[in-house]
């Protein structure tokens, strides 16, 4: 009977000992959203699946799926700064026809100011996206499109037609797709950048 009872002792006390040693969970480790606030660790899974909305319903994501048919073409621009940007888009001028071949070896040399018409100006909200140049297929064999905003200056986004395809997006939604150009602040905030393929995003020489 003593042994018996000493046994069950010497497990409690081993059970006890075992608890104690477990790690506290940690505060200090806070997974950020793709809007920049804190989210739940859970969801870092989805922010990486280009066209899941896997987040919907989820604690930090948005409440209904976003609608599929809200913007349709190829190069996307999205708005990552907490705050409603003015974006001039300036297409090509109509009369220009480049030499895709060449232009694709260095877009920054062969797309000068000249080469692009004065385009329109789109406020975009935090999130919002907008197809950067609207076509059909086939329009030309390749498109340039000048980005211009204060804080970023100018770049040149340059892309092959049907490389990237036109398709269906979202008009504002958390997930990332090859064609997707981001606008981020950079620098503490105090200027932008466009994050892009490279590819796809250029420098502008003038």
């Amino acid at each position: 009977m003593r042994s018996t009872t000493a046994l069950l002792v010497l497990t409690m006390i081993a059970a006890m000992i075992a608890a104690a040693c477990e790690p506290e969970p940690s505060d200090d480790a806070v997974m950020l959203d793709d809007a920049g606030e804190p989210g739940d660790a859970d969801d870092a899974d989805d922010a990486g699946d280009p066209g899941d909305s896997g987040d919907a319903g989820q604690p930090g994501g948005p409440t209904t799926p976003p609608s599929p048919t809200d913007l349709e073409g190829d190069v996307i621009l999205r708005n990552r700064v907490a705050l409603d940007m003015p974006v001039q888009l300036r297409p090509l001028a109509p009369d220009v026809e480049l030499d895709c071949a060449a232009v694709e070896q260095d877009p920054s040399a062969h797309l000068p100011l000249a080469s692009f018409a004065a385009g329109r100006e789109v406020v975009l909200a935090p999130h919002e996206m907008v197809v950067v140049w609207p076509h059909e297929p086939g329009e030309r064999p390749c498109y340039a499109v000048r980005v211009e905003t204060e804080g970023l200056g100018a770049r040149v986004l340059f892309w092959h037609d049907g490389e990237p395809p036109i398709q269906r997006y979202p008009a504002s939604c958390c997930d990332v797709w090859q064609s997707v150009v981001e606008l981020i602040p950079v620098d503490g905030g105090w200027s932008l950048d466009l994050l892009g393929n490279t590819w796809l995003v250029h420098p502008a020489l003038d």
